[in-house]
């Protein structure tokens, strides 16, 4: 039985146009913007769903793109159970903060290749931070301020990384002070939704640390615990037919942080490169177009940063462009334009530095 995930298997590599000299692979899809990316099967359908007829049409009809489009994306397979569409939904039905969050993820999604969505997107976000702003003064923390709070942080997290936003910065230091200030990481998992969205946090945090954080990051992943990648291992639950997809997936992201980290504690040359033929071999039959491989974004970008030859950046930067096929989210191609310019420093520069000074989206 094979895993159900985002459909990848339509995807594409860009093909040259006319004769004459083959330009490589990544400066095709660099001298291009997200504009020119839009594929024949660029239009959507956000006919609303019946049932939310206390809903505005146009909500019902971002809520039901949501549910189609975004959240299977967001985890690696989308069967029986994907929180994003079976809890986060339901709360937004509930929740006007966690509902504005949801239709600014969605509409950011569709702005992408639609750029007239863009200030309805841009709408939907400064209302979720209104009501996060509200929130935080109340007099007193609960379980339901919790899981809408922290719903609507991960939301925003998640409409930063699809539009590759500057504020994910904001929002990664806002959810760790509200986490703490709170006391709310053991209170928020007593429950499904709870769990749920600390899953999602620790996922956040693990691949934001490389970002943002520098040799500090190298800590944290040089400590990663199979809790770090409970958003893949809860799957087993579920669907314990899928545990060999599961691993492989665990096993390139694990692969993907040793790489980070040994460049960034300045490892031998040979244990790095070592480590990347054993990615790039291990992706040659199961990658990007794969069942689950959707949610590689950031394996492929950190493996590529340590890229030399063309062959394994061709290669690197075609995984990537599948990832935007897949998903439609902006984070590979950003991946792919930081790749162009950390390929362009000289041999031998620490890249895990160029990283933290360079990025300013978020690549998960």
């Amino acid at each position: 039985m094979s895993a159900k995930s985002t459909n990848c298997k339509e995807a594409s590599s860009p093909k040259d146009e006319g004769h004459g000299h083959k330009q490589p692979l990544r400066f095709r899809i660099l001298n291009k913007d997200i504009s020119s990316h839009k594929s024949s099967n660029s239009s959507f359908d956000i006919t609303p769903s019946r049932g939310l007829d206390h809903i505005d049409h146009q909500s019902r009809s971002l809520l039901k793109y949501f549910s189609e489009k975004v959240a299977p994306a967001m985890g690696p397979f989308n069967t029986v159970f994907n929180g994003y569409r079976d809890l986060i939904l339901p709360l937004s039905e509930q929740d006007q903060t966690v509902k504005s969050a949801v239709l600014a993820a969605a509409a950011s999604h569709i702005s992408l290749k639609h750029c007239e969505w863009k200030p309805l997107a841009s709408k939907y976000r400064m209302a979720a931070i209104r009501g996060l702003n509200q929130r935080s003064t109340a007099e007193k923390p609960n379980k339901s301020i919790d899981h809408s709070s922290l719903s609507t942080m991960v939301l925003l997290l998640v409409e930063q990384m699809i539009i590759v936003g500057t504020d994910f910065h904001i929002l990664l230091r806002m959810m760790k002070s509200f986490i703490e200030s709170q006391q709310c990481s053991d209170l928020a998992e007593t429950e499904p939704l709870g769990t749920f969205l600390m899953q999602q946090i620790r996922k956040m945090s693990l691949y934001a640390g490389p970002l943002v954080m520098g040799l500090s990051a190298a800590e944290s992943l040089e400590n990663m615990s199979n809790k770090d990648l409970d958003f893949l291992f809860s799957c087993l639950k579920i669907h314990p037919e899928y545990s060999s997809v599961i691993f492989k997936l665990a096993n390139l992201i694990r692969t993907a942080a040793q790489i980070y980290l040994s460049r960034a504690t300045n490892m031998p040359n040979q244990v790095i490169t070592e480590l990347v033929q054993q990615f790039l071999a291990d992706t040659t039959s199961y990658n990007a177009t794969s069942p689950g491989g959707h949610i590689l974004i950031w394996p492929f970008f950190i493996v590529g940063a340590e890229c030399s030859s063309e062959q394994d950046r061709e290669f690197v930067t075609m995984q990537l462009q599948n990832l935007w096929d897949c998903t439609g989210f902006g984070s590979p191609l950003y991946a792919i334009k930081l790749l162009g310019d950390i390929w362009q420093e000289s041999p031998g520069t620490n890249w895990t530095q160029t990283l933290v000074d360079k990025v300013e989206g978020f690549i998960m």
